[in-house]
């Protein structure tokens, strides 16, 4: 009984309550708070400090925000309001609704396209579903989590989702499987150097130790936890560590070892303020002391569980208190109080249609009954406990079916995802073959041009000694010619922002800007609108005068898409760009089809919130040490025969990350032995420069540059920026 009690709630344990200054200073900047926005976030965060001190406070704050979310049109924090509201419902023990909520900001995690939002929504779902002995579906959406994880590459999260896998796999009594997922994502987290989730695998892992009754290697495993969690400092981990422990001595019989662990981790959840913990602690010493025969103790314990459910509204909990109140005053002798704690138990257990609880209160009022010389509602009472256990069998025999069903089903759709990613490979290197092809054909007719104009510069030279009297008017010509470029070259640094505003909007970030010849078709735009700062690397078809004046257009194109319409989307904002330079361009009775690459990205400086959108050109930004690409739309700005709108991708990164934009100038560069930079090798310079300042990675990419470059001609503008969100 004591394995189920305890696995059933660790699932529950909440994080460590604040200070009561901390939910003051979070309802100040509430209230002086002047974007709806930011009092969602803020009130997201209250909630958590409220969650398990005051359910009725935690829901006021949901309800305000949800509200303002709506009428912000925020929708990231109302999906975190929904998830919000399914920790609340689950808390009390209202599956259904904390169903529905998650459901919700699934949904809303799809709209806004937030993957790590719905690798969160399924692992919440799938959890769900665990704890209501739904294994299939608990199983479905936690593979569905890993899948979007694996792809995102967010090893703490592969992590988690091989753990919550893995508990599945406990309950099934699958624990080959269990052990298996656990060491996956232990091996993940010693790679990451991640303490506290190495000490959560040990605790996984020493559960599944326990129910194969191995309790030696078990505490091993516990104790492996505790000292990782101590190095941490984590407070709520080391609770959990203590708990396992005490309760394995109570496997093994050694009560007056369990009762010091489970006391010591019941401090440690008093000291934090944890209800739920403490509730968990009370229960887990009433049943050593019932054990030892210790009725004054034991009832003392049960009462004190009972207490703090009643307070956080645990129905479930509340349940298997009154259960254990009964079982305590019926060994006792204590015969009306142990009816009327049984009744209890019966009546919420079939509120919330937990079927253990019906089976063991019938069962314990039947042999109440017998005591008490009632026979026939003992023989009544024991039927109904018959009748449930029979159907948990019933489910036992259908889970068992179904769990080899789905080990059949995982393995074939592990076949169908690695064919699908060699297939996935193929069409890259078809793609990357292709573009090679491209890249070489564009080489050839640059040449072909060049010897053209080596041609033509030859005839002009001839011409030139020959009409001797033209000299003059050429050189009139050639004067005009470098002063409209010269000209054109103003009316491009116009529309480049200053240096001065990049660094106040963005103080650690550069740069690197270097047009081929002295006007560009590469730009950098940058602008501020209340709390959004939009910055974007781009790359107009062409170089030269032609690429210097479509880049004019399409920057005039940003500036009225974000001021003159008011648009703060970037998905939207380059869907009116494109509109508004395919009218430009319709004003001309050539077929243009000119237009621009770009990497748009918008920061919300109250909240870190990332927004970005490309059309072609991809985002890169460093996590975990590792370099992560978000892939733009395959369209450009301009025309295309399939347009479709533009996707907006929603990112809430750590203070910290590392931001990259750029044209393609840079990593196509030849240098010695024609020898050409490439995506790669762009891409390993810069990894190798994290450690480093945004201003000495500018100076070190630059002089990479120039290095590879030697004396080769320069062969497309370049720009890269870089910038610490």
């Amino acid at each position: 009984m004591k394995y189920i009690l305890f696995l059933l709630f660790s699932l529950f344990y909440s994080v460590s309550f604040a200070q009561q200054s901390k939910i003051d200073s979070l309802s100040r900047l509430i209230e002086l708070a002047n974007e709806d926005s930011t009092k969602v976030k803020l009130l997201n965060k209250l909630f958590g400090l409220y969650e398990f001190e005051d359910a009725s406070k935690a829901k006021a704050c949901l309800v305000t925000a949800e509200a303002l979310a709506k009428k912000a049109n925020y929708k990231f924090g109302l999906a975190e309001v929904y998830t919000n509201e399914g920790y609340l419902a689950e808390d009390t023990g209202n599956y259904n609704q904390a169903l529905l909520s998650y459901q919700k900001a699934l949904k809303i995690h799809r709209e806004i396209k937030n993957k790590y939002g719905i690798a969160s929504a399924y692992h919440g779902i799938g959890i769900l579903n665990l704890e209501q002995g739904n294994y299939a579906e608990a199983l479905k959406n936690l593979q569905g989590a890993l899948n979007i994880d694996l792809e995102l590459k967010d090893k703490i999260s592969i992590a988690l989702d091989y753990n919550s896998i893995a508990n599945v796999y406990t309950h099934l009594g699958n624990y080959a499987n269990a052990l298996d997922n656990q060491l996956k994502a232990l091996k993940i987290r010693e790679e990451i150097g991640d303490h506290d989730g190495i000490a959560s695998s040990y605790i996984g892992i020493g559960n599944i130790q326990g129910h194969l009754g191995d309790h030696k290697k078990a505490l091993e495993s516990y104790h492996y936890s505790l000292k990782f969690y101590k190095g941490a400092n984590d407070k709520q981990g080391i609770s959990t560590a203590y708990a396992n422990i005490g309760l394995t001595y109570f496997d093994m019989k050694m009560y007056p070892e369990g009762l010091k662990n489970c006391q010591l981790a019941l401090d440690m959840d008093r000291e934090m303020g944890d209800k739920k913990g403490m509730s968990v602690g009370y229960n887990n010493l009433a049943c050593i002391y019932k054990a030892m025969g210790n009725y004054s103790e034991t009832l003392k314990n049960n009462l004190a569980s009972l207490q703090l459910k009643q307070e956080i509204g645990d129905k479930e909990g509340i349940a298997v208190s009154y259960m254990s109140l009964g079982l305590t005053h019926s060994e006792n002798k204590n015969y009306p109080e142990a009816r009327k704690s049984l009744n209890l138990a019966l009546a919420i257990s079939k509120e919330i249609g937990q079927k253990d609880w019906l089976k063991g209160t019938y069962d314990a009022l039947a042999r109440l009954d017998s005591m008490t010389g009632d026979f026939k509602s003992a023989y009544s009472n024991y039927k109904m406990s018959v009748l449930y256990d029979d159907s948990l069998l019933n489910e036992e025999t259908h889970r068992k079916t179904i769990q080899t069903q789905m080990n059949y089903d995982f393995e074939k759709k592990e076949a169908i995802a690695q064919a699908k990613h060699n297939s996935e490979m193929e069409k890259q290197n078809a793609i990357a073959q292709e573009k090679q092809l491209k890249q070489m054909i564009i080489l050839a007719s640059i040449v072909i041009v060049l010897l053209l104009v080596a041609g033509f510069a030859f005839f002009i030279f001839r011409s030139l000694r020959v009409m001797e009297k033209q000299k003059h008017v050429i050189q009139e010509h050639q004067n005009e010619i470098i002063d409209s470029i010269t000209y054109a070259k103003r009316l491009q640094d116009a529309i480049l922002p200053s240096v001065e505003e990049i660094k106040n909007n963005f103080p650690e970030s550069f740069i690197l800007y270097k047009p081929k010849s002295i006007v560009a078709g590469d730009f950098y735009w940058s602008e501020k609108v209340n709390e959004y700062n939009f910055i974007a690397a781009a790359d107009c078809t062409g170089h030269g005068v032609p690429g210097a004046m479509v880049s004019i257009i399409c920057s005039n194109a940003l500036e009225r898409a974000v001021n003159e319409f008011g648009l703060t989307e970037t998905g939207k904002i380059l869907d009116k760009v494109r509109d508004l330079v395919l009218n430009a361009f319709k004003k001309s009775n050539e077929d243009v089809k000119d237009g621009m690459d770009i990497s748009l990205c918008r920061i919300n400086t109250n909240t870190n919130e990332v927004q970005w959108s490309g059309a072609n050109n991809p985002l890169w930004y460093f996590s975990e040490n590792e370099l992560n690409e978000v892939k733009g739309d395959k369209q450009p700005i301009g025309k295309y025969d399939h347009p479709q709108p533009f996707i907006t991708h929603t990112f809430s990164f750590p203070k910290g990350i590392n931001l990259y934009m750029f044209s393609d100038g840079y990593a196509d560069q030849f240098g010695a032995g024609n020898k050409k930079m490439t995506r790669k090798r762009f891409k390993e310079i810069v990894t190798s420069v994290q450690d480093k300042s945004m201003a000495e990675q500018n100076k070190i990419l630059d002089d990479y540059f120039m290095s590879w470059k030697k004396d080769a001609e320069q062969i497309d503008d370049v720009c890269v920026i870089g910038l610490t969100v």
